[in-house]
Order: C-alpha cells, then structure tokens, then sequence
C-alpha cells in the first residue's frame, strides 16, 4: 500500500543531501568533461537539484514551504552543514529562504537544441548554494549518525509528515 502523507506547507517534507567531501573526490569524473573533478560535478548535481526544488516549490511570486532541505558535508574528521552565506550552520533549511540565499548567481553556458536538428550554446543564469571541497578521510558513519539526529528532531516536529528523504 502507498504511502498516504501529504505535502503541503503545513505538512513539509524534508530532503537531508549527505554530501563525501573527502580527499578522493578530487579525483577525475569518469566518462565526464575533459578536467571536471568528482566534488565539481557533485557540487553542479546538488545545486541544479536545490534549484529545481525552488521551482518545483513556486507559485506566482512566491516560494512555499513544500520543504525543508539540507547538506551535510563529511570529510576529514568531522560531518557538518555544508551550506554557506547567511545559511552557514544551519541543518535544514525552508526551501522558500533556501531559494532566496543562494551564495551567486552564475552565468553558465548549457548545450541547447536549435530547432534545426542541432545544438547551440546557451548562458543561462546558474543559483549556487554550494561549493565543491575535497579533503582528508571519509567519515561517513558520523555522516549517517549526524543525519539520524536531524531527522529525528524533524519527525518529532512534523509527526504527521512524509518520512524524511535522506
């Protein structure tokens, strides 16, 4: 049987990203651009994501609550909040303050198809939240023990809410 919880702005859902900043995502991207490092493209993956949550979330001129997010980073010896700016230290996130925050705007050049059968270079305007890091080990089981503390805190706030999506 499915699962029955509604998302609404009274009844949120809740995204928590665990994000491997360790040393070895300085390491190449395999089958991707020519130089991009494993942290760059997971830092483009989780930014256009956040984006896309923000419109998925918009209507009209505003931005609801449908979602709270957040990105723990671990590497080194330590897993914390990944995002920065004015949403540095913050576990999870409103997705109407989280679209609102980001760090810059971008300008980026995406392949666009030109209607004729071919493609063309495009700029388009690219939010960032977050920013590749590459350092030390990965502790990913402090990761996975920092995530169930925040989701608990969640779930004993929105008793009524989808499961957590971790």
């Amino acid at each position: 049987m499915a699962y029955q919880a509604e998302i609404s702005r009274k009844n949120p859902g809740c995204f928590l990203f665990l994000v491997d900043q360790s040393e070895s995502m300085e390491d190449p991207f395999g089958g991707g651009e020519a130089g991009r490092r494993k942290a760059e493209e997971l830092a483009t993956i989780l930014n256009k994501l956040i984006h896309n949550l923000s419109i998925r979330c918009a209507k009209s001129d505003s931005i609801y609550d449908y979602f709270h997010v957040g990105v723990l980073g671990y590497s080194e010896e330590s897993c914390k909040p990944a995002l920065g700016g004015d949403l540095s230290g913050r576990s999870l996130v409103p997705i109407s303050e989280l679209a609102n925050k980001p760090l810059r705007i971008e300008e980026r050049v995406k392949k666009s198809d030109d209607g004729a059968g071919g493609v063309m270079d495009q700029t388009v305007k690219f939010p960032v939240w977050f920013d590749p890091y590459s350092k030390g080990g990965t502790p990913m089981c402090a990761a996975l023990k920092e995530a169930t503390k925040i989701t608990q805190t969640w779930c004993q706030e929105h008793p009524n809410g989808f499961p957590p999506i971790v």
